[in-house]
């Protein structure tokens, strides 16, 4: 039931999110390196936003600043610098309570660059698209 609550949370705050009427464009850095692929975002004070779902096992780098991290159920509070494991299944809300750096760390054995297909890989847009993928 918790799961189902919590997924059901974060997706009514997308909602939210995604009818706001002033929408913050964020761009991703993206860094390679053989067999690693890093995707950075800054997100500026007072910022919430969502992610997608991820569907691998990852660690996420606090490197900047202080946010509210909702995950699964509760909210903690983060200062960088902090790591944090992301697990299959993640979808986070953050609100940065400071301007903040969050970097995901992914492997990435195949060295693909392409960023759709890194995308289709890591992530699914919805909790179906996980549920059909099972656990990892």
């Amino acid at each position: 039931l918790l799961v189902a609550e919590s997924r059901a949370a974060i997706m009514a705050l997308e909602d939210i999110l995604k009818s706001a009427p002033v929408q913050i464009q964020i761009t991703p850095r993206h860094y390679f390196a053989t067999g690693v692929y890093l995707r950075e975002i800054t997100i500026p004070k007072g910022v919430t936003l969502t992610g997608r779902i991820h569907v691998t096992n990852h660690y996420c780098i606090l490197s900047q600043g202080e946010v509210l991290v909702y995950d699964a159920g509760k909210t903690t509070r983060i200062k960088a610098p902090a790591t944090v494991l992301s697990t299959f299944g993640a979808k986070r809300a953050i609100h940065a309570i400071e301007e903040a750096v969050w970097t995901n760390v992914h492997t990435n054995p195949n060295n693909i660059v392409d960023l759709d297909e890194l995308e289709r890989i890591l992530t699914v847009g919805s909790y179906a698209e996980l549920d059909a993928k099972g656990v990892e």
